[in-house]
């Protein structure tokens, strides 16, 4: 005799983090921490993507829940990942 798989996931017996997602498997399940957070799984803490130091060094990181923005400092331009203090470049004549 074959039984069905009860899904635990949607059944709710899974314990994960809410930062995690219940990942279905036969006869029992996991629990996988989402993007931007660590742990494993039932457990999951905010990771901090600054921490890296992925922006230029004349840029601010703003860290956010799964993701961060670098933004250049004022007197500098750039896309926040690399950063000039020179004058901005003109468009056209």
């Amino acid at each position: 005799m074959i039984l069905a798989d009860i899904d635990d996931c949607r059944d709710g017996k899974s314990r994960c983090s809410s930062n995690g997602r219940c990942i279905n498997t036969q006869g029992s399940f996991s629990c996988q921490c989402v993007d931007g957070f660590y742990g494993k799984g039932k457990y999951c803490y905010y990771e901090d993507e600054c921490g890296s130091g992925p922006c230029d060094t004349n840029a601010f990181c703003n860290n956010s829940e799964g993701s961060y923005l670098c933004t250049c400092k004022s007197d500098f331009y750039g896309n926040g990942f690399s950063c000039s203090g020179q004058d901005r470049p003109t468009l056209g004549p």
